[in-house]
Parts: structure tokens; sequence; C-alpha cells
């Protein structure tokens, strides 16, 4: 296994996710959330048109499943501290 000291495994577990949080959140960005809801975080590709193939498939399953997605919301990222692997 590659190691270049700054490149975690990717794997990150929340044991409690902070829903006063997300209430927030959605508050301030005009948001609907539903008494239970889930959050989900997807790594997309920077091309435009794959994010769009992309989302059309994480929307059409979750339809699927009888959910639907409340918002989108884009976070702030920091390239400059990325291990070599990572970038």
């Amino acid at each position: 296994v590659l190691s270049d000291g700054k490149t975690g495994d990717g794997c990150g577990l929340h044991m409690q996710m902070p829903k006063r949080f997300f209430r927030f959140l959605a508050e301030e960005q005009g948001w609907r959330l539903g008494k239970e809801f889930a959050v989900g975080q997807i790594f997309l590709p920077t091309d435009p048109q794959l994010i769009e193939q992309y989302t059309a498939i994480i929307k059409e399953e979750l339809t699927r499943e009888t959910l639907t997605i409340a918002a989108w919301r884009d976070v702030a990222i920091n390239k400059s501290v990325l291990g070599e692997i990572a970038a």
C-alpha cells in the first residue's frame, strides 16, 4: 500500500448525524426537511456533463426507492492540502 502521509483512506464515519446542524442549514437555505431525513455525501467529477449524468442516475435510483432530494449543496474544498495520491 502506498502512502504519502497526507492522503487518507476515504473512510469517514459519523456515529450520530448532527440533525440540529442540518435543520439549521436547511432553514437558512429555505429547504424543507421532513421529520425523518437522511444526508448523503457524494463526490462528483468536475466535468459538467458527467455531473449532470451522475446526478440524474442518483435521482432516478432514489425515486425508485420512493425517496426525494430536498437539496444539493456544494461544500468548499481546499485542494492545496491534498496528498499527491488524492490529488
